[in-house]
């Protein structure tokens, strides 16, 4: 329990700090802000492990810690394979060692909704995180909490609102702070929404702005192929209206 306790500690120096940096009483909100997406993220994991965990499996958030414990265990076995898991699907490598996963291969239909992403992420982390979950909620709550700064500097910058409201608007909003903060999809989506908005909005380097707008986009299409689809066709038709003159939007 004290490793967690140190982890979660530094974490929020680290936001302390940043807020310091960002400015506006920052300094203040964002580590207040990780307690509270933390203590959300706990209260995500009981639910759905005590609610609906001996129910429906689906929807039990362990699912994917009980999955990619398989992954990383794998490693322990013979690290080359582990290796080649996280970058390929080699199906002679899956049914070797992944048979006892059910999410690995849970993905069906036209539009891809990818778990092994999150599967392979968390395989990795179980070596940082010696098996404590709450390090896994904690990890997703600092890539959530930056997708959330990332939109925060973009909206501030769209709609000219402070950034503090911006920030509060969009930590606070129910959805967005509950979902965010589990250790499941959401998080890597509002982070690769988010990086991408603040890739478009607020960097001035053309190499730099496609970079990470691929990046952005990579991801949101990795985890959720068709939340992916429909954020490229908004930025498309934002970016088509922009300079489309006013005249002929009101037209249409």
């Amino acid at each position: 329990m004290i490793y967690p306790i140190i982890v979660f500690l530094l974490l929020t120096v680290y936001f302390y700090l940043l807020g310091k940096k960002t400015g506006s009483g920052f300094k203040y909100i964002l580590p207040a802000a990780f307690t509270l997406k933390m203590a959300v993220g706990i209260l995500f994991t009981l639910l759905f492990s005590n609610l609906f965990g001996n129910t429906n499996l689906t929807a039990d958030a362990d699912v994917f810690m009980h999955d990619s414990k398989i992954l990383h265990n794998v490693a322990f076995q013979n690290f080359k394979d582990f290796i080649a898991l996280l970058f390929t699907s080699n199906d002679h490598l899956v049914e070797t060692y992944l048979g006892n996963t059910t999410h690995w291969d849970s993905s069906t239909g036209l539009f891809m909704n990818d778990s092994r992403f999150i599967i392979r992420f968390h395989a990795l982390l179980y070596f940082l995180s010696l098996g404590h979950v709450t390090i896994h909620i904690m990890a997703t709550n600092v890539i959530s909490m930056f997708g959330i700064l990332f939109l925060t500097k973009s909206f501030g910058f769209l709609t000219r609102l402070p950034r503090i409201l911006c920030f509060l608007l969009l930590l606070l909003a129910p959805n967005i702070l509950f979902w965010t903060s589990s250790i499941i999809k959401e998080p890597f989506i509002i982070f690769g929404i988010g990086l991408t908005m603040w890739a478009l909005t607020v960097v001035h380097r053309r190499w730099l702005i496609l970079a990470l707008t691929c990046i952005g986009i990579s991801i949101v299409l990795q985890v959720k192929m068709y939340v992916g689809i429909c954020f490229i066709a908004t930025i498309l038709l934002y970016t088509t209206l922009k300079f489309i003159p006013t005249k002929i939007v009101l037209s249409i």
